[in-house]
């Protein structure tokens, strides 16, 4: 399994490679807009952190998706491969915000004593079928990406699809 620090440091290095290679696809300021997007209320911790993740999840989701799947732009094979794998951080990242936010409404209402609706279900639910299919079709994606690497540029990454960890790797 690795640790949930080193799957932050490399899968933030994977966000700047990716978005590296596709940056003259992205519109100015595209990630740095909506701030109203997805508002965290700040009686859950993290909210800040929440926020942002879930903004930057649908926002990479978004655009990875349009610019994999409907783009009539040329683009390189490194490209294309790129756009999926930011599809599937976006995506991840999501699912880790959301899960993350029933976690803390549920932890919340039980220290309040008060029911939490189905917050921890959904949690449960995430854990054990939205997380493991996003890390999936992330390291799915990140094999293609990576033949499109110099080894120096694939080093950093090989760890995730050499020796895929057991439990969901984590953005944050």
């Amino acid at each position: 399994m690795i640790d949930n620090q080193l799957d932050q440091w490399i899968l933030k290095q994977l966000r700047g490679l990716v978005l590296t290679d596709i940056r003259e696809f992205i519109p100015e300021g595209y990630f740095h807009g909506a701030q109203d997007l997805f508002p965290v209320n700040e009686s859950i911790e993290g909210a800040a952190q929440l926020s942002f993740e879930m903004r930057w999840g649908y926002l990479a989701g978004t655009l990875g998706r349009k610019m994999h799947f409907d783009s009539s732009e040329i683009m390189s094979a490194r490209q294309v491969a790129a756009f999926e794998v930011l599809m599937h951080l976006g995506f991840l990242a999501s699912v880790e915000a959301s899960k993350k936010m029933c976690d803390s409404i549920s932890r919340k209402a039980a220290s309040l004593n008060v029911l939490d609706g189905n917050s921890g279900a959904v949690a449960t639910q995430m854990a054990q079928e939205h997380l493991p299919t996003a890390r999936l079709n992330l390291l799915e994606g990140l094999k293609q990406y990576i033949l499109h690497l110099s080894d120096n540029e694939a080093k950093p990454f090989l760890s995730l699809i050499q020796n895929p960890p057991l439990a969901p790797i984590h953005l944050f």
